[in-house]
């Protein structure tokens, strides 16, 4: 249930495959860290799951320290509420 490389890529605003290694590490790091604080119910193209991933992409990546600081807080803040979310964190019957 991996995040599809085209949302984030769109997301970001990035066209070419150049990225596209980078990227997809980071999308496995960013449900990684998801699962590990029980975000483990969700659909790959939920928009709230594709802005948490773009968030954690955006926050690794690049040499703009102050826009990194924004996203790594925007990702913080979107996996707690997800973690706050029975939605999220819990298997629906």
């Amino acid at each position: 249930m991996a995040v599809p490389l085209a949302s984030v890529k769109m997301a970001l605003g990035i066209s070419s495959a150049a990225y596209d290694n980078e990227l997809t590490a980071l999308i496995a790091a960013a449900e990684g860290d998801l699962r590990l604080s029980g975000v483990t119910c969700y659909e790959a193209e939920d928009p709230l799951i594709v802005v948490a991933v773009t968030a954690y992409c955006q926050a690794n990546r690049g040499s703009d320290v102050d826009k990194r600081r924004i996203f790594q807080e925007m990702y913080k803040s979107a996996k707690r509420n997800l973690m706050l979310a029975c939605e999220y964190t819990e298997v629906m019957a």
